[in-house]
């Protein structure tokens, strides 16, 4: 599911926040050590009379510091029910739905507080969003990168699905119901292969995979989105072109595909599946094993950085090796057999 292909402060889209950004200042969201600037709507002597000062600095110090946002959050609420036009408040508050993964919430008190005290929109309240937003965009890519590479379960796909919803990058989101999707076909032909014992885990499976991405597909409807079929795996027809074959070869290129695809290959299984194809008459799908590995090789080499153990990212780095290998190895077949793509 590799490269699943926007909210804007005001206008709906996140490319226009991002535009805004380039034209207006930057401002760290996540920096707690950022001056505020003050509304001209501030009345220092209204603030100190609310006593909102006394405690907010209490709060700050015993609840969000040390991570309590839920606490801390509340509190926030309250002082600014007492006193509206401390711009300080209404960023912790912010800060505080933000680290509590709520970021609808987040975006909400931002425009809120917009709304509140307008002469700070281009001075603090547009850039705080646009950087709020983008946040929000480094822990989908970060979790879209841990979903391609890693093997994860459904509630990760589910919260990268909420990122991207609330992000409003539809077409990512609908990569990851056709990713959901795929992996319930994964988990049926695998029910097809498996003993009668394990059979019934591989469907239960494959309906808890078909159930998630109905319910994701359920949240784009509500907000009006079409989400389009998931586009037939090129294997699923493969048994139309079987003619001659024999069926036992289809059914294990079947299979070699799928563990290619999510990541539950040997690097073996390349040069047999890349073999398979040949012998099925089928070029543009042996080249496409090398692209393959080459994705592969990405994969591993991701794993490789983030190992932290000497020993181990040797071992993912002499896996790559191994790959770059075999991708040569194939390339030459691949040339010698003068089959185009």
């Amino acid at each position: 599911m590799a490269g699943i292909a926007l909210q804007g402060l005001l206008v709906g889209c996140l490319a226009c926040a991002v535009a805004a950004q380039a034209r207006g200042p930057h401002i760290d969201f996540l920096n707690e050590r950022l001056k505020i600037p003050e509304s001209q709507l501030f009345v220092e002597s209204d603030y100190i009379e609310s006593g909102v000062g006394l405690s907010f600095g209490i709060d700050k110090r015993l609840s969000y510091f040390p991570g309590q946002y839920q606490e801390a959050a509340q509190a926030f609420a309250e002082s600014i029910q007492k006193y509206r036009y401390k711009a300080d408040i209404w960023v912790f508050l912010a800060r505080s739905y933000f680290y509590m993964r709520e970021p609808q919430r987040a975006k909400d008190i931002l425009l809120q507080a917009a709304a509140t005290m307008p002469d700070l929109s281009e001075r603090l309240w547009d850039p705080l969003l646009n950087s709020m937003l983008g946040e929000i965009r480094k822990r989908a890519d970060a979790l879209q990168n841990q979903v391609d590479f890693y093997t994860k379960g459904q509630d990760d796909y589910h919260n990268l699905f909420r990122l991207y919803k609330f992000l409003q990058d539809h077409v990512s989101g609908i990569g990851v119901i056709h990713a959901a999707g795929a992996k319930a076909a994964w988990m049926r032909l695998g029910a097809d292969m498996a003993s009668a014992e394990k059979q019934r885990a591989y469907r239960a499976e494959a309906s808890k995979w078909d159930s998630l991405a109905l319910v994701m597909t359920g949240e784009l409807e509500e907000m009006g989105v079409a989400v389009p079929p998931r586009p037939v795996h090129e294997l699923d027809v493969l048994a139309l072109t079987d003619a001659g074959h024999d069926r036992q070869l289809i059914d294990d290129t079947q299979v070699l595909q799928m563990r290619v695809d999510y990541y539950e290959s040997k690097p073996a299984d390349f040069r047999q599946l890349f073999d398979n194809y040949l012998v099925l008459d089928m070029a543009d799908r042996a080249h496409r094993v090398i692209a393959a590995i080459d994705r592969e090789i990405l994969r591993v080499r991701f794993l490789a950085e983030a190992a932290t153990d000497f020993i181990q990212a040797s071992q993912y780095l002499e896996e790559v090796s191994g790959l770059e290998s075999i991708r040569e190895k194939l390339k030459a077949k691949m040339d010698a057999s003068g089959a185009a793509p």
